[in-house]
């Protein structure tokens, strides 16, 4: 994925500014040029008083970007992504207070834009469906749980109360001899998900649920070199308990 990477240089000298407006001049470093026919992507800071304007000019706004921040231009940390489209000009706006600002940056420092990696949008996913979860979903509830290691796999119903399993029925487990295997809430679910990212899981493949936001199915593959070591689920139903 090619990635362009620009630079801003920041002053401190909006303390003093009170209502003027300061449009800063943007250095435009492109690490690898655009392909042909794309526009070159420009990042531009504006200044007033109290408040910090980021607008980036693109040529897909279907693409994920993250402002990042930097005291010597050398060593940059994730500051904020941008994603608000602009009214009709289509270009992505990030606006923050300037106690928003990263400490360092509110004195001298450097802001870039970087495009985001498609794991980097995948974890940013999760983290969004996570938040509709955590918002829509519930601690006391029901659902019914397919869910495989390897060549073993379970099948139940499992109830929640408390953000905890209380209990659950087994419907089916192959092979028959082995033990139930640990059962998840569906917060343990999304913990899978994250733990498959931080080892670098070969393969993660995951739908989600349009209104709570849960991981309805999941497949993880966490190296194509070994056999049966892949993991995985489906959620068959849910339901808010009473």
């Amino acid at each position: 994925m090619k990635t362009h990477t620009f630079k801003t240089f920041f002053r401190s000298i909006c303390h003093s500014l009170n209502s003027t407006l300061l449009v800063l001049i943007v250095i435009l470093v492109n690490l690898v040029s655009p392909s042909r026919g794309e526009t070159q992507p420009q990042l531009m800071v504006e200044i007033e008083s109290n408040r910090a304007s980021f607008e980036l000019t693109v040529s897909d706004t279907k693409k994920f970007w993250r402002l990042q921040s930097s005291s010597d231009g050398f060593n940059w940390v994730g500051f904020r992504d941008i994603t608000t489209l602009t009214g009709d000009k289509g270009n992505l706006l990030l606006e923050v207070g300037f106690e928003e600002l990263p400490s360092s940056e509110q004195g001298n420092g450097f802001f870039r834009a970087i495009e985001l990696t498609e794991r980097e949008i995948f974890v940013r996913r999760i983290a969004e469906q996570k938040e509709i979860w955590e918002r829509e979903g519930s601690d006391d509830y029901e659902y019914e749980l397919n869910q495989y290691f390897g060549e073993i796999s379970w099948r139940g119903s499992v109830t929640v109360a408390g953000g905890n399993v209380s209990s659950f029925l087994t419907i089916d487990l192959q092979p028959s001899f082995v033990g139930v295997p640990r059962i998840p809430t569906i917060d343990g679910l999304f913990d899978q998900i994250t733990h498959a990212i931080s080892v670098n899981a070969a393969t993660i493949e995951v739908t989600w649920d349009p209104v709570y936001g849960y991981p309805t199915s999941c497949f993880i593959d966490f190296d194509i070199r070994i056999a049966d070591e892949e993991i995985g689920w489906t959620i068959e139903s849910y339901t808010v308990s009473e």
